[in-house]
């Protein structure tokens, strides 16, 4: 499942690279509906990263809680044992490939470690809370230190790191290595085909929009309620 929601945040990521490339942010300038689906496009990314990057559950699969399941040292033995019968036949050992991989998944636990307390993610978490999440003004974060705008560079960081934690565990744990840059290259290849073949055009008439109509019965409202009887009142 997370290497799942990390090929997501890769086709998130090579459609916000295809509208960037097709001069699709430069139009948001100047055209509110531009605007409101570049919007769409990046707050959708955001949520996808940020789900990545999840807070610790035990019933989930973000990198924090796979990190946080593994970082035990009788986990990561069990692991290295796994990893050592996984590569070759028992005649054959390659106890220096699952020392290698196994140092490997401690690099990438420490990893996402740094990355959970970093300002990157910080950034993140703040805007998906405001934005997308929840109508407040501040998080509790920012309510005890100031929290800069994110920005793209912010997702770019926070997902090639994950892509590469991703990996890392993958070859400790399935014994697989899959290239995500050449499916990277892919997405953005597909998105820029779209995005390029999109045109803007005034010789398009707008269709008249309809007037809604509502059911009189189902949604009038009296203007004068009628009053309770005091003594029947709730506490």
């Amino acid at each position: 499942m997370t290497s799942s929601l990390a090929l997501e945040v890769i086709r998130l990521q090579g459609q916000l690279k295809g509208l960037e490339t097709v001069g699709f942010v430069t139009l948001a300038k100047q055209d509110e509906s531009a605007d409101l689906l570049l919007r769409t496009a990046f707050n959708y990314a955001v949520l996808q990263v940020a789900r990545l990057w999840d807070r610790f559950d035990a019933n989930g699969f973000s990198l924090l809680s796979v990190a946080a399941l593994l970082d035990d040292e009788v986990v990561l033995a069990h692991v290295h044992s796994e990893i050592l019968n996984a590569l070759t036949d028992p005649s054959h050992p390659q106890p220096q490939e699952a020392d290698r991989r196994l140092s490997d998944l401690r690099v990438a636990i420490s990893k996402v470690k740094q990355v959970d307390i970093g300002d990157e993610l910080k950034r993140i978490r703040a805007y998906r809370h405001k934005n997308i999440a929840h109508p407040i003004y501040r998080t509790r974060e920012e309510r005890k230190k100031i929290i800069d705008v994110v920005n793209i560079d912010d997702l770019n960081f926070t997902f090639n790191l994950a892509v590469k934690i991703v990996q890392t565990f993958e070859m400790a744990l399935h014994n697989k290595w899959y290239d995500y840059n050449d499916f990277g290259q892919s997405a953005l290849q597909q998105a820029y085909s779209f995005y390029e073949r999109v045109t803007v055009s005034d010789a398009v008439p707008l269709p008249e929009l309809a007037t809604p109509e509502f059911d009189d019965a189902d949604t009038s409202v009296s203007p004068h309620p009628p009053q309770q009887d005091p003594s029947q009142e709730r506490e």
